[in-house]
This record gives structure tokens, sequence and C-alpha cells, in this order.
């Protein structure tokens, strides 16, 4: 995902402040699932295979503040995705009897199989809200730890033809707490790069529909709905340059994952200040 971002701020006091923007970018993201079936009455029905590709992408848009006060602060983000979900699948169907001709006169009785695929589009509109809170320990110069907890609210709507491919329209809530660490350094004695580490624990509390989520968080999964209630844990490495006229830049990588799911994904984007 790539985006940019534009804010403004303004100090209430000399130890609280807002600060306000708009983001705006473009997210791309891709799964693949291979899955078998295996019937109880083998070897009269055989194993079935299916493999399924997605591919999910468009712009996004949102608002984000934030308000802090000395160690403390909050954010709210809204954002909006306006994607195109791209399916292509291709299944291998056991079903009951036998094959003829060759293979009926060796008498192994291979049961037979019928292949099946297809290929759809549909429009998709993720709109999601996202709080946390936050504070921050100052642990000597230029090191720093911030626990935070925060909850996440995703609504997602699909065009037409989406009951053709197996999706619904849907929304999930989801928790997460952790902490994260950091420390800034001087580049060039101009450009300071500020290094983010962040730890966290979520849990997808509740799940209606299917959908898959690109928004916050990271998450992409087509089986969103097999996690409610696991809890999870993710990683975030954020490296961002601060080049003192207003603007800046990012660079996030991401790691996710529990009992069977694991995942990945990475963002960059500009941001620019008045």
């Amino acid at each position: 995902m790539s985006g940019a971002d534009f804010s403004s701020g303004a100090l209430f006091s000399a130890s609280d402040g807002f600060i306000g923007g708009v983001t705006a970018g473009y997210t791309w993201s891709e799964l693949k699932l291979n899955t078998s079936a295996t019937s109880i009455d083998q070897p009269l029905v055989g194993t079935g295979a299916s493999r399924l590709r997605a591919t999910v992408s468009g712009p996004t848009a949102g608002l984000y503040a934030t308000y802090f006060n000395a160690g403390f602060s909050s954010d709210l983000t809204v954002k909006f995705d306006f994607l195109t979900v791209d399916q292509r699948f291709n299944d291998l169907l056991a079903t009951t009897g036998t094959f003829t001709g060759v293979l009926a006169a060796t008498g192994l009785g291979v049961p037979p199989f019928i292949p099946f695929a297809g290929a759809g589009s549909v429009n998709l509109l993720n709109s999601t809200v996202v709080g946390n809170l936050n504070y921050r320990f100052d642990l000597y110069p230029n090191f720093w730890i911030e626990p935070t907890v925060g909850v996440q609210y995703t609504n997602s709507s699909y065009g037409s033809g989406a009951a053709q491919l197996g999706l619904a329209d849907g929304n999930l809530v989801r928790v997460q707490g952790g902490a994260r660490f950091g420390t800034s350094t001087l580049i060039s004695n101009r450009v300071l790069m500020t290094t983010t580490l962040t730890g966290l624990a979520y849990n997808d509390v509740s799940v209606q529909g299917g959908f898959i989520p690109v928004g916050a968080f990271q998450g992409n999964n087509l089986l969103v709905q097999a996690d409610q209630g696991l809890m999870r844990g993710q990683g975030i490495l954020v490296l961002n340059f601060d080049f003192g006229d207003g603007t800046s830049s990012f660079v996030q990588g991401d790691v996710y994952g529990g009992a069977h799911l694991f995942g990945g994904g990475g963002r960059a984007g500009i941001r620019y200040q008045w």
C-alpha cells in the first residue's frame, strides 16, 4: 500500500495540542488458498481439491485526528477503501461411481472427478473506524515506550454479483493492545529518522458476513470468520524520515499470525504538514 497524508496542527497549551489531516493512497493485496475435501466414504468418493486466487486493489481516502497532552495521546481514523475484488478458482470435484473403459477394465474402481473453473469480479466498499489510547514514557534520551489499546470497526459492502463469488456484506469488530518502542537518530545533520517497533495482541471479537479487510492492522483473509474469538499477534516496524520543512516519509513492514495463520504486508507514504 502506498499513500500521501496532508495534516495541520494546533497547540492548546505548552503541553497539549491537536493534529488533524486527510490521507489518500492505493492498496493492493493477494490471497492464494489451496484446500482439499476428504470424504468419509472413501474409496467410494475420492478426495477433492480447490485452488483460489483473489486480488483486492483500489484507492483509499480518509480523515484522522490526534489529541496529545504530555505523555497521553488519543487518535481516531475514519477511512474508506474503494476496491475491486478479482477471483479465479479451479475445483476438482470428487463424485460417487467409477470410471468406465480402461480404468474399469483394471478393476481398480477409481472414483471419477469433475473439473470446474470460474472467474469473476465485484466492487467492494470498506468503511473503517479505528480509535486508540496511548501513553508515552521516556526511558532515556532518544528512547521511549508507549503502551497502547484500541478498537477497530469495519463494514464491508459488496456490489452486485458478490453472491456468485461466495461473498456477502459483513462487519468486523477487533480489539487490540500492546506497546511501541521507539528511538530517533539524526541523519546527515538535517533528516530526523524515527524507528518504531510495535508488538500487538489482537482479537476479532465479532465477525459477521464474509469479506476481505485491507485497512488498518493490515488484515487480509477471505476466511476471516474462522478467526473469530482467537488471539493473534502482530509486529510492525516503521521508519519515519522528517526532512524539517513539513515534509516527511515513512516505510512500514509488518507480520501477523497465530494458530493456523501467518501473513505479512508493507506500506510506504509521504506526509506534508503545515
